[in-house]
């Protein structure tokens, strides 16, 4: 057995190893620098997700408050359109009496009735 060559063969799968515990160390670190860089968008992202979810949860809260403020002015038209409808109902039936007593009435103001 040649122990020179031995020697020599494990030198160099030693150096070998080395150069390629260099390449995975670079492409580690190469990795690290990429995960590093994902991490601070996710962080970014987060955090711009965060504000825009209270921003969301502010315009919901607004528009629960405007919805219930229109069935408010629904409710208060309706109720308004019904006192309309009621009022325009009791002019409509005194001017049918007005209507009534008027042609009643001959061309001088009497009641037709008294001509006598």
């Amino acid at each position: 057995m040649n122990v020179e060559k031995t020697m020599e063969f494990i030198l160099e799968q030693q150096a070998k190893l080395v150069a390629h515990q260099v390449d995975v160390d670079a492409r580690l670190a190469k990795i690290d620098r990429r995960l590093d860089s994902i991490t601070t968008i996710l962080k970014a992202g987060m955090r711009w997700l965060a504000k825009h979810e209270q921003i969301l949860d502010r315009h919901e809260q607004t528009l629960d408050r405007h919805e219930k403020m229109l069935a408010k002015s629904r409710q208060d038209f309706d109720q308004r359109i019904d006192r309309l409808i009621d009022a325009q109902q009791r002019t409509d039936r005194k001017l049918d009496r007005l209507a009534e007593m008027l042609l009643a009435r001959g061309p001088n103001g009497r009641s037709r009735s008294n001509r006598g």
